[in-house]
């Protein structure tokens, strides 16, 4: 388990190994920061299976970059590009 302070402080690398390396997991938690990062710009994450694999996309692309960002901060580029205004 983990805390929503946890994941924010959290490097891409260390949120995987908090995850126990799990990918389900790892997928919970960034599933979770993505909702916090839409609450706090208004957004709505569209509910699409496009949608979803270009979000998908766009994690997995910047977390490889840079394994020691900020997990929070690649979620929350991926949701300004995919969210719509709510």
């Amino acid at each position: 388990t983990w805390t929503v302070q946890d994941l924010i402080t959290s490097s891409v690398h260390d949120a995987w190994v908090l995850s126990g390396r799990n990918e389900q997991t790892f997928f919970e938690m960034v599933s979770q920061l993505a909702q916090i990062s839409a609450q706090k710009r208004g957004l709505t994450l569209p509910d699409s299976e496009e949608a979803g694999k270009r979000f998908g996309q766009l994690i997995k692309t910047t977390a490889k970059a840079d394994t020691d960002q900020l997990l929070y901060v690649v979620v929350d580029k991926a949701v300004q590009q995919v969210g719509k205004k709510s």
